[in-house]
This record gives C-alpha cells, structure tokens and sequence, in this order.
C-alpha cells in the first residue's frame, strides 16, 4: 500500500459508509412507509426548507443521485400519498 492510499483510505471509507447510510435509510423509510422521510431523504434541501422552514438548507443531491433509475418507482410508491 502507498502513502496515497493510506491517506484517501478513510475518506473512502467515510463515503461509502455515508452511501450505505442513505440507501438503508431510504429502504427503512420505504418497508416502514414512511413517507415524509422517503421525501426527506429525496431532496432535503427542499424538505428542510419548505417542510421545516428551515432557509439555507443542506443538500444531499449527492447522495440522491444514487437513486435516479428508480424515480419512477419511488413516484409510484409516494402518488397515494398525494392523492389523499
């Protein structure tokens, strides 16, 4: 192992563990239909800042972009939700 990997060893670790971290926070908030969190965890810059009136809001874009293919599905999941 080189110095350099030793050095960006636990930034990688720090990233993938905060991947992981989303995905089983959204897949909880799903099979708990919990869906005030699956918005939350979609776009928290806009939940925070509309739900919670809170301005100047993080963003996990990031991390949500990990689930773009299954925006359709995750739309289909949260519609009844909308429509009550």
């Amino acid at each position: 192992m080189t110095d350099s990997q030793t050095v960006l060893q636990p930034e990688l670790i720090n990233r993938l563990d905060s991947k992981i971290m989303y995905l089983g926070q959204l897949q909880s908030a799903v099979m708990n239909q919990q869906v005030p969190q699956v918005y939350e965890l979609l776009d928290s810059k806009k939940f925070n800042e509309q739900i919670r009136q809170r301005p100047h809001a993080d963003s996990n874009a990031l991390l949500a972009q990990m689930v773009t293919d299954i925006h359709d599905n995750l739309a289909i999941f949260l519609a009844p939700e909308l429509l009550k």
